[in-house]
């Protein structure tokens, strides 16, 4: 669990992926403050979260405590949840390194990661890559609207068929 020192704000935009990092925060138990921003009528989010973060998008998480001069902010819901896992859920993180390399550098000054960890690596990204893409064009494909983009998705049906 995080210290009570630690001051974590999630920024959450309704129906966007800032849903996942509240089931983490909650998960693990750890304290936050939720600032909460409503969509626009034409779906974009406000300009309010540019305040926040450039991109103006969210999740965005900010983490501070009182020896930092200022806040650390992350975005992007997959580099939330790896963050956070690493520094507060240790136990989510399969070992990096193989024992035999975790002390000693070999010549190359590569270190050899364990199977576990690779493969936790790859599914975390595949999940936001590859398997993405694949949900999507599936949904295109037969119809499905998936996306609270209702008007935009059946124009590009309409132009891809």
């Amino acid at each position: 669990m995080a210290s009570s020192s630690i001051h974590i704000t999630l920024h959450w935009l309704d129906r966007s992926r800032a849903q996942r990092i509240i089931w983490l925060l909650e998960e693990l138990q750890l304290q936050y403050r939720l600032v909460t921003y409503r969509r626009l009528s034409d779906n974009q989010a406000p300009a309010s979260l540019k305040a926040v973060h450039p991109l103006g998008k969210s999740p965005v998480l900010e983490i501070n405590q009182p020896r930092w001069i200022k806040p650390l902010v992350l975005a992007e819901s997959a580099n939330i949840v790896e963050y956070v896992a690493e520094h507060f859920g240790r136990n989510l993180v399969p070992d990096r390194w193989k024992e035999r390399t975790k002390t000693a550098e070999p010549e190359s000054g590569l270190r050899e990661e364990t199977e576990e960890w690779l493969r936790y690596r790859f599914y975390m990204h595949y999940s936001e890559g590859s398997l993405m893409a694949l949900i999507g064009s599936g949904a295109l494909k037969n119809g499905e609207v998936l996306s609270p983009y209702t008007e935009y998705t059946r124009w590009l049906r309409k132009s891809t068929a």
